[in-house]
């Protein structure tokens, strides 16, 4: 939310005859290549993230738990891109996107959850959802405020949180008190 506070206040540079505005904001070859590679970086180093503060037991269910969770929202991206595709090909931008959308979504939980499935839900909801988000929210905030999301921020970050904040309270609740 503050990150699209500060975008509306900056406003769009295209509207102010800043620089090239639309024409710059598309991928090349080259910008993706290497949007990949963060992407498969951070698919590979996210699980350890959010492990490293914990010991033992803890630890390795985060370890679990992030890893199907971002597996889970690959997969949701994967299909629900096709799916926007009427079934032709995916969208790299979309899979890219939600596929860190696991890992957001089950960041605050990922400690908690015993049972694997868990994990899995929320990320594939998370996946899901930032893939609409990306194709949805991201031209609509453009359209009715005047904010340039450029990389789908608002779809990776704002609606998997969402989930994620939910996941943690009914975790903390499924969860309890330690006996």
């Amino acid at each position: 939310a503050f990150g699209l506070a500060v975008a509306y206040a900056y406003g769009d540079r295209a509207k102010k005859g800043e620089g090239k505005g639309e024409s710059r904001l598309g991928t090349s070859r080259h910008n993706g290549t290497f949007a990949m590679i963060g992407t498969l970086f951070l698919f590979a180093f996210w699980p350890s993230f959010n492990g490293a503060l914990l010991k033992g037991e803890a630890q390795s269910r985060a370890v679990i738990n992030t890893t199907l969770a971002i597996c889970c929202s690959a997969a949701a991206a994967l299909i629900v891109s096709k799916a926007k595709h009427h079934g032709k090909h995916f969208d790299m931008e979309h899979v890219q996107n939600a596929t860190l959308a696991g890992g957001v979504a089950i960041g605050a939980a990922c400690d908690m959850l015993r049972n694997p499935w868990g994990a899995m839900l929320a990320g594939f909801m998370a996946g899901s959802v930032s893939t609409l988000g990306f194709s949805h929210l991201t031209p609509m905030l453009k359209q009715k405020f005047g904010i340039t999301d450029t990389c789908g921020i608002a779809s990776l970050h704002l609606v998997p949180g969402l989930i994620g904040g939910i996941a943690g309270s009914i975790a903390m609740g499924v969860m309890g008190e330690p006996k």
